[in-house]
């Protein structure tokens, strides 16, 4: 009998790489779980940390994925690990707001 949750167990085997990235109003930070060096952290600017906590949690992933961890993370299938749900949504679709879609 196949259990009911199919599609995620073959989900979670497609990737090689995990990687967990969160962000407070200090900074943020994030680690690829197989990696012994595979950690990236940071403090925000005083203009980057009056920010939206959304804005914050984005440039995390950003900045974790794209600065940090692209020697780690490339040529590899990567399962992100977030705990906000509105930045999924926006790495997936993009973001109607200026300032959440242009990230840099």
């Amino acid at each position: 009998m196949i259990g009911m949750n199919q599609a995620s167990m073959i989900e979670c085997c497609n990737f090689s790489k995990r990687v967990y990235s969160d962000a407070s109003k200090a900074g943020f930070g994030g680690y690829e779980v197989s990696t012994v060096n595979g950690i990236a952290h940071g403090q925000w600017t005083s203009e980057e940390s009056v920010q939206s906590s959304t804005w914050r949690e984005l440039v995390a992933v950003y900045r974790v994925f794209k600065r940090s961890l692209c020697h780690i993370l490339s040529m590899h299938k990567v399962k992100r690990y977030l705990d906000n749900q509105t930045i999924t949504s926006i790495v997936r679709k993009g973001s109607m707001k200026p300032e959440l879609q242009c990230i840099d």
